[in-house]
Protein backbone atom coordinates (compact mmCIF):
# COMPACT_ATOMS: atom_id res chain seq x y z
CA UNK A 1 0.00 0.00 0.00
CA UNK A 2 1.09 3.40 -0.63
CA UNK A 3 2.89 5.38 2.29
CA UNK A 4 1.09 8.50 1.44
CA UNK A 5 -1.60 9.91 3.29
CA UNK A 6 -4.99 7.65 2.90
CA UNK A 7 -7.95 10.31 2.36
CA UNK A 8 -10.49 8.28 5.96
CA UNK A 9 -6.97 9.29 8.45
CA UNK A 10 -6.90 13.15 7.39
CA UNK A 11 -6.77 15.46 9.55
CA UNK A 12 -9.36 17.85 10.38
CA UNK A 13 -8.74 21.41 10.70
CA UNK A 14 -9.99 24.02 8.32
CA UNK A 15 -13.19 26.64 8.49
CA UNK A 16 -16.32 24.73 7.85
CA UNK A 17 -17.65 24.36 4.62
CA UNK A 18 -20.27 21.86 2.73
CA UNK A 19 -20.55 20.10 -0.02
CA UNK A 20 -23.40 17.21 -0.18
CA UNK A 21 -23.00 13.96 -1.92
CA UNK A 22 -26.10 12.32 -3.35
CA UNK A 23 -25.91 8.67 -3.88
CA UNK A 24 -28.00 6.67 -7.41
CA UNK A 25 -29.48 3.58 -7.56
CA UNK A 26 -26.79 1.45 -9.71
CA UNK A 27 -26.84 -1.99 -10.32
CA UNK A 28 -26.12 -2.36 -6.29
CA UNK A 29 -29.26 -0.78 -4.82
CA UNK A 30 -28.22 2.00 -2.18
CA UNK A 31 -30.88 3.51 -0.48
CA UNK A 32 -32.11 7.18 -1.92
CA UNK A 33 -32.63 8.37 1.63
CA UNK A 34 -29.03 8.27 1.78
CA UNK A 35 -27.23 11.51 1.47
CA UNK A 36 -24.18 12.93 3.25
CA UNK A 37 -24.09 16.59 4.47
CA UNK A 38 -20.61 17.05 6.20
CA UNK A 39 -19.22 20.01 7.91
CA UNK A 40 -15.44 18.98 7.67
CA UNK A 41 -12.24 21.29 8.34
CA UNK A 42 -9.04 19.72 7.04
CA UNK A 43 -5.76 20.94 7.53
CA UNK A 44 -4.31 23.49 5.02
CA UNK A 45 -0.62 24.30 5.74
CA UNK A 46 -0.77 28.06 5.55
CA UNK A 47 2.93 28.25 6.45
CA UNK A 48 3.51 26.75 3.22
CA UNK A 49 3.48 28.26 -0.71
CA UNK A 50 -0.03 27.57 -1.97
CA UNK A 51 1.61 25.84 -4.46
CA UNK A 52 2.91 22.88 -2.32
CA UNK A 53 1.20 19.90 -3.06
CA UNK A 54 -1.17 18.74 0.07
CA UNK A 55 -3.29 15.55 0.47
CA UNK A 56 -1.20 13.55 -1.84
CA UNK A 57 -3.00 10.43 -2.37
CA UNK A 58 -2.70 7.17 -4.53
CA UNK A 59 -5.52 5.58 -5.47
CA UNK A 60 -7.17 2.89 -8.27
CA UNK A 61 -4.17 1.09 -7.73
CA UNK A 62 -4.28 -2.40 -9.78
CA UNK A 63 -1.49 -4.20 -11.64
CA UNK A 64 -0.32 -2.17 -13.86
CA UNK A 65 -2.28 1.50 -12.88
CA UNK A 66 -2.67 3.69 -10.50
CA UNK A 67 -3.52 7.41 -9.93
CA UNK A 68 -2.04 10.32 -8.10
CA UNK A 69 -3.93 13.08 -6.50
CA UNK A 70 -3.32 15.93 -4.46
CA UNK A 71 -4.37 19.49 -3.83
CA UNK A 72 -3.05 23.16 -3.70
CA UNK A 73 -6.18 24.38 -2.40
CA UNK A 74 -5.78 27.85 -3.02
CA UNK A 75 -4.07 29.06 -6.43
CA UNK A 76 -4.59 26.88 -9.67
CA UNK A 77 -0.80 25.57 -10.84
CA UNK A 78 0.41 23.43 -13.84
CA UNK A 79 1.25 19.66 -12.05
CA UNK A 80 2.50 16.81 -13.58
CA UNK A 81 4.76 13.76 -11.98
CA UNK A 82 7.82 12.22 -12.58
CA UNK A 83 7.83 8.61 -12.08
CA UNK A 84 9.91 5.20 -12.75
CA UNK A 85 10.54 1.74 -10.61
CA UNK A 86 14.10 3.10 -9.59
CA UNK A 87 15.17 6.39 -7.51
CA UNK A 88 15.95 7.82 -10.85
CA UNK A 89 12.49 8.50 -11.96
CA UNK A 90 12.34 9.31 -15.91
CA UNK A 91 8.93 8.73 -16.92
CA UNK A 92 6.25 11.68 -17.34
CA UNK A 93 2.52 11.38 -16.29
CA UNK A 94 0.29 14.15 -16.93
CA UNK A 95 -3.37 15.50 -15.72
CA UNK A 96 -5.99 13.05 -17.05
CA UNK A 97 -7.13 16.95 -18.93
CA UNK A 98 -4.22 17.57 -20.40
CA UNK A 99 -3.16 16.10 -23.83
CA UNK A 100 0.91 15.67 -24.73
CA UNK A 101 1.80 18.13 -22.36
CA UNK A 102 1.35 20.06 -18.75
CA UNK A 103 -0.57 22.99 -19.88
CA UNK A 104 -3.94 23.10 -17.85
CA UNK A 105 -3.92 25.14 -14.28
CA UNK A 106 -5.87 23.21 -11.74
CA UNK A 107 -6.18 23.22 -7.97
CA UNK A 108 -7.48 19.52 -7.74
CA UNK A 109 -4.93 17.30 -9.56
CA UNK A 110 -5.40 13.86 -10.80
CA UNK A 111 -2.82 12.35 -12.70
CA UNK A 112 -3.30 8.33 -14.28
CA UNK A 113 0.15 6.10 -14.38
CA UNK A 114 -0.27 3.29 -16.99
CA UNK A 115 1.85 0.70 -18.17
CA UNK A 116 3.12 -0.67 -14.62
CA UNK A 117 4.84 -3.45 -13.58
CA UNK A 118 2.59 -5.96 -11.92
CA UNK A 119 3.82 -6.66 -8.10
CA UNK A 120 6.56 -3.85 -8.50
CA UNK A 121 7.69 -1.18 -6.31
CA UNK A 122 7.69 2.28 -7.95
CA UNK A 123 8.93 5.96 -6.94
CA UNK A 124 7.60 9.25 -7.69
CA UNK A 125 7.70 13.19 -7.87
CA UNK A 126 5.03 15.98 -8.11
CA UNK A 127 6.26 18.99 -10.13
CA UNK A 128 4.54 22.10 -9.48
CA UNK A 129 5.20 25.36 -10.26
CA UNK A 130 8.69 24.77 -11.71
CA UNK A 131 9.48 22.73 -8.64
CA UNK A 132 9.63 19.31 -7.56
CA UNK A 133 8.59 17.67 -4.16
CA UNK A 134 9.26 14.41 -2.60
CA UNK A 135 7.84 13.07 0.49
CA UNK A 136 10.29 14.29 2.59
CA UNK A 137 14.47 16.22 1.51
CA UNK A 138 15.77 12.86 0.90
CA UNK A 139 12.86 10.38 0.39
CA UNK A 140 10.56 10.13 -2.90
CA UNK A 141 6.93 9.54 -2.55
CA UNK A 142 6.67 5.49 -3.11
CA UNK A 143 3.53 2.59 -3.63
CA UNK A 144 3.40 -0.62 -4.57
CA UNK A 145 1.20 -2.50 -7.64
CA UNK A 146 -0.98 -5.60 -6.61
CA UNK A 147 -0.39 -8.92 -8.43
CA UNK A 148 -2.62 -9.85 -11.51
CA UNK A 149 -5.33 -11.58 -10.59
CA UNK A 150 -7.00 -14.45 -12.71
CA UNK A 151 -10.08 -13.83 -12.48
CA UNK A 152 -12.24 -11.12 -14.35
CA UNK A 153 -14.98 -9.72 -11.89
CA UNK A 154 -18.51 -8.93 -12.94
CA UNK A 155 -19.05 -5.12 -13.46
CA UNK A 156 -20.53 -3.34 -10.03
CA UNK A 157 -21.16 0.32 -11.19
CA UNK A 158 -22.34 3.03 -8.55
CA UNK A 159 -23.42 6.22 -9.70
CA UNK A 160 -23.54 9.62 -7.77
CA UNK A 161 -23.25 13.11 -7.70
CA UNK A 162 -21.93 16.21 -5.65
CA UNK A 163 -24.07 19.34 -4.63
CA UNK A 164 -21.45 22.28 -3.79
CA UNK A 165 -23.44 24.56 -1.78
CA UNK A 166 -20.96 27.59 -3.52
CA UNK A 167 -23.24 26.60 -6.19
CA UNK A 168 -19.94 26.05 -8.22
CA UNK A 169 -19.84 22.92 -11.08
CA UNK A 170 -16.23 23.15 -11.37
CA UNK A 171 -14.49 19.50 -10.84
CA UNK A 172 -14.20 17.51 -7.62
CA UNK A 173 -12.39 14.37 -7.03
CA UNK A 174 -14.50 11.47 -5.23
CA UNK A 175 -12.69 8.83 -3.07
CA UNK A 176 -14.20 5.48 -2.30
CA UNK A 177 -13.83 2.18 -0.04
CA UNK A 178 -15.19 -0.44 1.49
CA UNK A 179 -15.73 -2.34 4.49
CA UNK A 180 -17.13 -5.36 6.38
CA UNK A 181 -16.84 -6.86 9.29
CA UNK A 182 -12.75 -5.61 9.50
CA UNK A 183 -11.91 -6.30 6.39
CA UNK A 184 -10.95 -3.11 4.15
CA UNK A 185 -10.55 -2.68 0.57
CA UNK A 186 -8.38 -0.24 -1.18
CA UNK A 187 -9.37 2.80 -2.42
CA UNK A 188 -10.91 4.38 -5.18
CA UNK A 189 -11.21 7.49 -7.00
CA UNK A 190 -12.58 9.07 -9.45
CA UNK A 191 -12.81 12.96 -10.95
CA UNK A 192 -16.76 13.99 -11.56
CA UNK A 193 -18.15 15.04 -14.79
CA UNK A 194 -20.78 18.33 -14.29
CA UNK A 195 -20.36 16.99 -10.32
CA UNK A 196 -21.42 13.50 -11.41
CA UNK A 197 -18.98 10.75 -10.49
CA UNK A 198 -19.17 7.08 -11.46
CA UNK A 199 -17.24 3.76 -9.56
CA UNK A 200 -17.33 0.53 -10.35
CA UNK A 201 -16.87 -1.60 -7.48
CA UNK A 202 -15.63 -4.80 -9.07
CA UNK A 203 -12.12 -3.15 -9.22
CA UNK A 204 -11.87 -2.87 -5.51
CA UNK A 205 -9.57 -5.00 -3.79
CA UNK A 206 -8.22 -5.63 -0.18
CA UNK A 207 -5.88 -3.75 1.25
CA UNK A 208 -3.24 -5.58 0.40
CA UNK A 209 -3.94 -5.80 -3.44
CA UNK A 210 -3.95 -9.45 -2.80
CA UNK A 211 -7.30 -10.49 -3.84
CA UNK A 212 -10.46 -8.79 -5.14
CA UNK A 213 -12.88 -7.31 -2.46
CA UNK A 214 -15.88 -9.05 -3.11
CA UNK A 215 -18.15 -9.01 0.31
CA UNK A 216 -20.27 -6.44 -0.98
CA UNK A 217 -23.33 -7.78 0.87
CA UNK A 218 -24.29 -5.31 3.61
CA UNK A 219 -20.94 -3.71 3.22
CA UNK A 220 -20.52 -0.03 4.00
CA UNK A 221 -19.50 2.36 1.91
CA UNK A 222 -17.09 5.46 2.78
CA UNK A 223 -17.05 8.40 -0.16
CA UNK A 224 -15.21 11.59 0.41
CA UNK A 225 -15.47 14.13 -2.05
CA UNK A 226 -12.52 16.71 -2.39
CA UNK A 227 -13.42 20.36 -3.78
CA UNK A 228 -9.72 22.11 -2.45
CA UNK A 229 -10.57 25.56 -0.91
CA UNK A 230 -14.79 24.59 -1.60
CA UNK A 231 -14.27 22.21 1.50
CA UNK A 232 -15.58 18.50 1.25
CA UNK A 233 -18.93 16.41 1.87
CA UNK A 234 -18.86 12.89 3.52
CA UNK A 235 -21.29 10.12 3.15
CA UNK A 236 -21.35 6.83 5.07
CA UNK A 237 -23.94 4.07 3.53
CA UNK A 238 -24.54 0.57 3.65
CA UNK A 239 -24.65 -1.47 0.38
CA UNK A 240 -27.58 -3.71 -0.41
CA UNK A 241 -27.02 -6.73 -2.95
CA UNK A 242 -29.69 -7.13 -5.36
CA UNK A 243 -28.02 -9.04 -8.13
CA UNK A 244 -26.29 -12.54 -6.59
Amino acid sequence: MSEDESFPQKKQQRKFRTLIIILFIAVILIPLSVSGVMYITEMRTKALPTEVPQNVVVTNITDTSATISWVTPTVETIGFVKFGNQPEVSQIAFDIRDIGEANGQYTLHYVDLVGLNPDSSYYYLIAVGGKEYKMSQNQLYQFRTGSTLETVQMPQPVKGEVEDSSGSNEDLIVYLYAEKDGLVSNELSALTLDRRYTFDLSNLRLADLSDYFTEYNSATLYIVAEGGDRGEGRVTTQIIQINE
